[in-house]
């Protein structure tokens, strides 16, 4: 078979469903420059140090301080208000994972909150009351798929422990603290 281009409209498999194979094992499938890419805009930061003081019964924003990624056309980081503006609308995945500890065995429940635009979009739930994390802390997940509607739409991570008082630390230890995303569509 000759080298060449192939242009056509749209490809499909003979029956018109299932899957086609692009190239062999081993092969890769280089996409042009222009070509949409659905993984960016993308961000991971984390905490390099932590983030001790917060108090309890209250909501806090995690001060992500390290940018790891930013592989964006058109997204920000903004490390003074602590938050992402990906900048083009779509779908993404996000997540926000978070290691705390409070200041005495007092901690009853956490959350680690997604926030959209200034207001909670969604939350992970800890119950604690069985357990004393002064010494070994505890972590929490949350993900979510959501819908950026426009440029402006920003992204931030919160944290809120209920506590009899004592102070809370959200830790950077092992990068166990951290918020990513990216686009899926």
């Amino acid at each position: 078979m000759a080298n060449g281009t192939l242009k056509v409209q749209n490809i499909e498999t003979s029956s018109g469903s299932g899957t086609i194979t692009l190239g062999q094992s081993g092969e890769t499938l280089a996409l042009g420059a222009t070509t949409n890419n659905l993984l960016t805009p993308s961000l991971k930061v984390r905490l390099n140090s932590s983030q001790t003081g917060i108090s309890g019964q209250t909501y806090a924003k995690v001060e992500f301080d390290t940018v790891d990624t930013d592989a964006t056309t058109s997204g920000t980081w903004d490390s003074s208000n602590y938050r992402w503006t990906p900048g083009l609308a779509g779908k993404y995945f996000l997540s926000l994972n978070v290691e705390f500890f409070p200041a005495t065995n007092t901690a009853k429940q956490a959350l680690v909150l997604i926030y959209k635009n200034g207001s909670s979009l969604t939350y992970a739930y800890l119950n604690m009351n069985a357990f004393d994390l002064r010494n070994q802390g505890s972590q929490a997940l949350n993900t979510a798929i959501v819908d950026v509607a426009n440029s402006t739409d920003y992204y931030e991570g919160f944290v809120y422990m209920q506590t009899n008082g004592s102070d809370v630390t959200v830790r950077a230890t092992n990068d166990n603290t951290n918020f990513c995303g990216f686009r899926i569509g």
